[in-house]
């Protein structure tokens, strides 16, 4: 029996345990990066499908301010003290619409140096799909920090997907 790195692929013992004189067929195989991915819960295997090879791409930190399409604001969200999440962004000379609203949620942290501060809601979190096919991890300040524009509530955390077009 082999055994190998989890990075690397692993054989199965030679001979049947029930008859020794006859091969047991080797357990198809399958690599980190394929399972990593999902591929081998969908019952892809190097001895199918060849070669596995993971397609997802790693987030690209940017932590940038973007500016929210003017006018596209959910005001019924914003009734309900919740930012209203804009139809779109510009960031980088180009528009984007949100095409899917992915996943939300909440920053809170206390107030003051000591743990028994009040707690304050800071930022909300939104994971976006975009019409150029990437996911948008954006967020927006609750309250704007002293050194910054007032204006500036918007902030594209990280992108992952295809390239941007330039």
């Amino acid at each position: 029996m082999r055994t190998a790195h989890s990075t690397e692929l692993q054989d199965e013992p030679e001979g049947s345990p029930t008859d020794p004189s006859r091969p047991t067929p080797p357990k198809p195989r399958t690599t980190a990066a394929a399972g990593a991915c999902g591929l081998a819960r969908q019952g892809l295997t190097q001895r199918t499908h060849g070669p596995l090879r993971c397609t997802r791409v790693a987030p690209e930190f940017i932590s940038q301010p973007i500016t929210p399409t003017a006018g596209t604001f959910d005001a019924r969200a914003m009734s309900t003290g919740v930012p209203g999440l804009p139809a779109g962004f510009a960031w980088a000379g180009e528009t984007f619409a949100i095409v899917e609203l992915l996943e939300r949620w909440k920053h809170t942290s206390r107030e003051g140096s000591y743990a028994q501060g009040d707690v304050y809601l800071r930022r909300h979190y939104y994971r976006l799909k975009m019409s150029d096919g990437s996911v948008w991890t954006v967020y927006v300040l609750r309250q704007t920090p002293r050194s910054g524009s007032p204006k500036q509530r918007w902030f594209l955390l990280e992108r992952a997907g295809p390239p941007p077009t330039s």
